[in-house]
């Protein structure tokens, strides 16, 4: 005969399995670019048609990581991500020194986001702020880093990252923002675009130097 307790257990453990599988099971991912890198150089950067349809159509441009110049890619991990090779999704130490920076401050903030939570959010989560959003970003940045190396996280980070006014990826940031080819692209111009991802309409207008980058 079946004791009612260890029923009652197994029962409560199975449905919160299902309950985690439901809400923290790292969903498939398919990334489409229409547009590749070798598609587009500083001419058609210089289209401003071109360019304001990359940023009311939000069209990806794919750049290999391999294709950016040297310097670029470390720029970016450099301003979001300092130790990006050293943790698998999530920083602990980060995010335990933002808690206690809010708790003593009394202002609670979602940050300490890593590459990977950023890319876990952009792909697969709404921009809601609640705890309960900020836990599935961590457990899809943890699993992300099971499933991908970092090579492919940084390659998509680059190619989803949210530049503002409806840009997408580096490609599609520095045609619209410096009239250039992400292939092209200095370390210094990759400063430049990464000063603007903590608040993309804040910071975007001070650098943007392409005529086609119109105010908003």
């Amino acid at each position: 005969m079946l004791r009612p307790l260890p029923v009652l257990v197994a029962l409560l453990a199975v449905a919160a399995w299902a309950g985690y599988l439901k809400l923290f099971r790292l969903p498939p991912i398919e990334l489409r670019y229409p547009l590749a890198a070798s598609d587009v150089g500083a001419a058609r950067c210089r289209d401003c048609r071109f360019a304001e349809r990359l940023a009311t159509d939000s069209i990806r441009i794919f750049t290999p990581l391999a294709a950016l110049p040297p310097g670029v890619a470390a720029a970016f991990v450099e301003a979001e991500d300092g130790h990006f090779y050293d943790h698998r999704g999530v920083d602990w130490a980060q995010l335990w020194r933002a808690i206690g920076e809010g708790a003593a401050s009394g202002s609670y903030r979602f940050g300490a986001s890593t590459i990977t939570m950023q890319l876990a959010r952009t792909l697969l989560l709404s921009r809601e702020r609640s705890v309960l959003r900020k836990v599935r970003e961590m457990a899809y940045a943890l699993a992300l880093e099971r499933r991908w190396d970092k090579a492919r996280i940084l390659e998509a980070y680059l190619n989803e990252v949210d530049f503002g006014r409806g840009l997408r990826g580096i490609g599609a940031a520095a045609c619209y923002y410096l009239g250039a080819s992400a292939t092209d692209l200095s370390p210094e111009d990759a400063v430049l675009l990464a000063n603007i991802l903590p608040s993309p309409d804040r910071y975007a207008p001070a650098v943007a130097r392409s005529p086609c980058a119109s105010p908003p």
